[in-house]
């Protein structure tokens, strides 16, 4: 009888507001249990925290009510006008993802397929070791490993693979990331038995679930772009030029310690002739000089070596010491760590310098062998063998004798040797070779780490102090932070590109070059939100961006991850990229992610110095923060999905449960939350707002670094 007083509008928000609550406090319900899945991941097994976590029925039940309660109240949101299609197109993308990855659990089929070259079968093993029938036949014409030129290291897995079925017969060849479809079945090259005689292949049948997810991930990608493209204004304080707007959306589609007595070692020239030999390292040909500058950094911390009389020795100065005078350098004390496994890393780099077992300098068709081994002796003649084997002791012999020329004759004519044996074709041309040496003798890292450090704090605490005095900083002043902004990302850029040239492949590989490449990124947004507003003529450049008289702490901010790229190693080596790396979806994918880091970054920034200043002030920048969550999210969102993108075309899967996947995505939940003020009034309170954006951040340097040392996975060498 109450009811029948109330008004039904009254019931119909009352139920919305019910609903919402639900929807929200579902999703952080799933975010806890993520972060909870990943420790006990680590504690207790892969295999432990997906049965009971990941995939467990009452997870799944957690996402189904969180998606039902979720898309109940965005329909009623969109159907009362207070949301736009571009943000419903992103809601509703997401339940398509969702819908596409439960058909895949459901009713997908993975397995593998186990063959030798010749070899025929009509059967696959799933997971569990059970064998099951396929509807055709198929077999291993032939299978081979494609290495790099000169080299052991795999660059590829080619097989050639026939299917007969009643439908007739296909050939194709498949290789790591390309894959063999047929009938709604698709073939992926794993493994290969060790002999190169035969190989695994994974299957996957899931064609409703690719349907439907890559729909989910095309809407996605569409009402991002329009949400992007066609903001709301949220905020009547703050606006944006449109510049900066077109240029974000733009970058979301392009995406030592004490010295012994000096030791004795080679004259420069002679070490450098040395240094000019060809060698494989890594699993790739490069200049005895990176290996050298390798070597040097690891024993003694950086890339030369200053004895106690001062003395200077060059990377290749101490690699031939250790290699021609082992006593001497035996007493020389080495870099020291607390870790005594470092430390035993250290005591075997140094003995397998000594031993020679680190120079393979001899080229041979099964790979180069170190100096200790001629190789195959059928197929070199006698007088190959011979100055195989004795060449080097020629030259300790000359060195002995003070017969400096001589020797540096013979290290001449062993490189002439290695380019005559191994043929121009298969050895990296000469300016590529000499660029890769001045690379490895430049360790840029830590004097720019240094400088934005400096730099960065300097003008970061005068801008604090004038903002404590109530007092406007001189445009001169303001100019000055800008320039060496400018000057400090130009040269980044030339450091990264030079990489680029030298690797062959986008700096995007390790630790250390995505680190390098986030601060690029950080100080490329700088650059782009100090951009003059045009519809004010120039005149208050603060007005496109807040921070622009802090604009230290831009600097301040990419020296934090140029700090981190220093700290993993001054030069750190290059190697060539396994084969399921090259793909092009993988720079694509990181970029995206770094610079959605980058935004991240900027909006922490933002909070700290809001939360010095006073309410108006925060109002302010909370929305500019707002502006910056938009894309940061998005792009986020956008870096990950291409990612499961790239997986399912590696590995025949979307996601795989590692712990770097699973903190992406609880960063993602964790983010998402304050671009919801309009049904989560608490972030319309600015400081609350700032706060909760400082700690968010927390999240994304544990998906970084937390997880690199703390929960490993696939990921953690990024």
């Amino acid at each position: 009888m109450v009811l029948a007083f109330v008004p039904v509008g009254l019931i119909g928000i009352t139920m919305q507001r019910y609903i919402k609550n639900i929807a929200f406090s579902l999703m952080g319900v799933i975010a806890v249990l993520l972060v909870v899945a990943t420790v006990v991941e680590k504690l207790c097994g892969t295999e432990v925290a997906v049965y009971w976590f990941y995939t467990a029925p009452w997870t799944i039940v957690l996402w189904a009510l969180a998606v039902l309660s979720g898309g109940w109240y965005v329909i009623a949101a969109f159907r009362s006008g207070r949301m736009r299609w571009s943000v419903f197109g992103i809601h509703l993308a997401f339940v398509v993802i969702l819908l596409g990855a439960m058909l895949t659990h459901t009713f997908g089929i993975e397995g593998a397929v186990p063959l030798r070259i010749g070899d025929s079968t009509d059967t696959y093993f799933t997971r569990k070791g059970t064998e099951k029938e396929l509807p055709f036949t198929i077999t291993l014409d032939d299978f081979r490993v494609q290495y790099y030129a000169g080299t052991a290291t795999p660059e590829d897995y080619l097989s050639r693979v026939s299917v007969q079925s009643a439908e007739g017969t296909a050939t194709a060849d498949l290789s790591m990331n390309h894959i063999f479809r047929y009938s709604g079945w698709r073939f992926y090259q794993s493994s290969y038995d060790e002999d190169a005689g035969g190989c695994t292949l994974l299957l996957t049948h899931d064609p409703a679930g690719i349907a439907v997810t890559y729909s989910g991930y095309i809407l996605l990608l569409v009402s991002m772009l329009l949400y992007l493209f066609v903001p709301k204004k949220a905020c009547k304080v703050f606006t944006v030029s449109k510049g900066v707007k077109s240029i974000t959306a733009a970058l979301l589609l392009l995406l030592p310690l004490s010295a012994a007595a000096a030791p004795k070692t080679l004259q420069r020239p002679v070490a450098e002739t040395f240094g000019d030999l060809y060698v494989e390292y890594n699993g790739r040909i490069c200049p005895m000089s990176v290996l050298a500058n390798d070597v040097c950094t690891k024993l003694y911390g950086h890339n030369c070596y200053r004895a106690e009389d001062g003395t200077r020795y060059t990377a290749e100065q101490v690699l031939t010491g250790i290699l021609f005078y082992y006593d001497d350098w035996a007493q020389v004390p080495r870099k020291q760590s607390r870790k005594p496994q470092q430390n035993r890393e250290r005591e075997m780099v140094f003995r397998m310098v000594a031993g020679g077992s680190l120079l393979k300098i001899w080229p041979s068709a099964h790979g180069w062998c170190d100096i200790n081994s001629a190789g195959a002796a059928d197929s070199l003649s006698h007088d190959e063998w011979n100055f195989r084997m004795y060449a080097l002791q020629y030259v300790a012999y000359d060195l002995m004798q003070g017969r400096n020329i001589e020797a540096n004759e013979t290290l001449k004519k062993i490189r002439l040797y290695q380019q005559k044996y191994v043929g121009a074709d298969n050895l990296p041309t000469e300016a590529h070779f000499r660029a890769e040496q001045r690379w490895a003798a430049f360790p840029y890292t830590k004097p720019l780490a240094m400088v934005a450090v400096s730099l960065g704090l300097l003008f970061f605490l005068v801008w604090c102090i004038a903002q404590g005095r109530e007092k406007t900083l001189p445009c001169w002043w303001q100019i000055l932070n800008t320039v060496c902004l400018a000057a400090i990302w130009l040269f980044l850029t030339a450091m990264l590109a030079w990489r680029w040239y030298v690797s062959g492949h986008v700096p995007l590989s390790n630790g250390h070059e995505t680190m390098q490449s986030l601060a690029w990124f950080i100080m490329l947004l700088g650059l782009i939100s100090d951009l003059p507003n045009p519809s004010k003529g120039g005149a208050d450049r603060a007005s496109v961006n807040p921070l622009f008289e802090g604009v230290g702490g831009v600097l301040l901010l990419s020296a934090f991850p140029l700090l981190v790229s220093m700290m993993s190693a001054s030069n750190p080596q290059i190697t060539h990229l396994t084969p399921v790396l090259q793909s092009p979806l993988l720079s694509l994918h990181v970029s995206i992610i770094m610079l959605s880091y980058a935004l991240l970054a900027f909006v922490m920034l933002n909070s700290v110095v809001a939360l010095c200043g006073k309410a108006e002030r925060q109002q302010r920048l909370m929305c500019f923060s707002r502006t910056l969550l938009r894309p940061a999210v998005c792009c986020l969102a956008v870096g990950i999905f291409l990612g499961t993108v790239w997986a399912n075309v590696s590995w025949g899967r979307y996601w795989g449960w590692d712990p770097k996947e699973v903190w992406a995505l609880i960063t993602l939940l964790v983010y998402a939350a304050p671009l919801h003020a309009q049904s989560l009034p608490l972030f319309r309170r600015p400081r609350v707002f700032h706060i909760y954006c400082l700690l968010a951040f927390l999240s994304v340097l544990f998906t970084y670094f937390g997880v690199n040392f703390l929960l490993g996975g696939l990921h953690a060498y990024a």
